[in-house]
């Protein structure tokens, strides 16, 4: 009776190498400019998958974005669809959903409450 083989641990080695290398390349790098139109200091710059239910860390940081100015935004992911939110200083929010940030040179308008 014969047994299937096994991998052994050069091959599990091998395999686990495989893996680890195709998802690190199946996230991208996107960069995009965000304009700041609404007349009103913006004091949070969220970006997220599209797919997320979560906003997650605020882009800005310390920083404001001043009304008539850019932020660049420089985000990282599998699929290249981003929903995109500014919150200015009054707590309005300004949200631009399922943006595709694979065209170069891409710039996000921000100019009317949600």
């Amino acid at each position: 009776m014969r047994h299937a083989k096994r991998p052994g641990l050069r091959g599990l080695l091998l395999i686990a190498t495989a893996l680890f290398l195709t998802a690190c390349q199946s996230a991208r790098e996107y960069s995009f400019e965000v304009t700041n139109k609404t007349g009103y200091e913006g004091m949070f710059l969220y970006v997220s998958p599209a797919s997320s239910n979560d906003w997650g860390r605020d882009h800005l940081g310390d920083e404001f974005l001043p009304s008539g100015k850019s932020w660049t935004v420089d985000v990282r992911g599998r699929n290249p669809q981003f929903d995109v939110q500014l919150v200015d200083v009054d707590g309005d929010s300004y949200t631009i959903w399922d943006v595709d940030v694979t065209t170069g040179g891409l710039t996000i308008t921000f100019d009317d409450l949600d």
